[in-house]
């Protein structure tokens, strides 16, 4: 219903399917704990909706205390805000985050204009991107990322940290060729940067890049980058 708000605050929740806010509605799952959220693959269009919010529509998952999986794609478009908080160990998103719908895919309403995702990662909570994505907000404390296929590019508006904090967090990435594009950063947010399957802190970045003829250094990159210690 038009502008209405569905609040879901049960433990050990289970949905399969797209949850979709629309019309200025509100999907508030904030207070579901132990909540796994699943999709069907779309084949025709290459994607696994499981998050959407359009024409002013408003979808909010997660907390600072319980665990959340998201498995699928988010998609914010027409006016439309998703704000995910994934803040335990074992808090995942396994999916591509989007502002847009992606090119020939359906919308209803026949436009397709820019929303807002934003997304926080702390306390090893893990984002796993397999395609290009967009973040409006991404608000980092030792949260990670992994960036999986290659010549991914993941852009974010503006890197944050929580309570004026600077960000801090792990890139991990699977190709020399992928890149995190921050346009805004917290001077002073530091990432650790990260190749081919481990979390660990790469100490010889010299002989890597001798002997991959690449530079992690460059996998950040963007306006905001200035402000990042890599």
């Amino acid at each position: 219903k038009r502008g209405s708000t569905i609040y879901v605050n049960a433990n050990n929740v289970s949905v399969h399917g797209i949850v979709r806010a629309t019309k200025n509605a509100v999907v508030n799952m904030a207070d579901a704990n132990n909540l796994k959220l699943t999709s069907d693959y779309l084949e025709e269009y290459g994607i696994t909706p499981v998050l959407e919010a359009d024409v002013g529509g408003n979808v909010i998952v997660g907390n600072t205390t319980g665990k959340t999986e998201i498995i699928g794609d988010v998609f914010a478009h027409d006016g439309g805000q998703v704000d995910i908080i994934l803040a335990t160990a074992g808090s995942v998103l396994e999916g591509t985050t989007n502002i847009k719908l992606p090119e020939g895919v359906p919308n209803e309403d026949g436009s397709n204009e820019e929303g807002i995702v934003n997304l926080t990662l702390s306390n090893g909570a893990t984002w796993s991107s397999f395609d290009d994505s967009y973040v409006t907000t991404l608000t980092m404390a030792n949260g990670v990322v992994k960036m999986f296929g290659n010549g991914q590019t993941i852009t974010v508006d503006a890197l944050n940290g929580i309570g004026g904090s600077d960000a801090t967090g792990t890139i991990l990435v699977t190709d020399f060729s992928n890149r995190l594009d921050v346009n805004k950063a917290d001077k002073g947010s530091t990432l650790t940067v990260a190749y081919d399957g481990t979390y660990e802190t790469i100490v010889d970045k010299k002989a890597l890049i001798l002997e991959r003829n690449k530079k992690l250094d460059d996998i950040v990159i963007g306006d905001g980058a200035d402000n990042i210690n890599v």
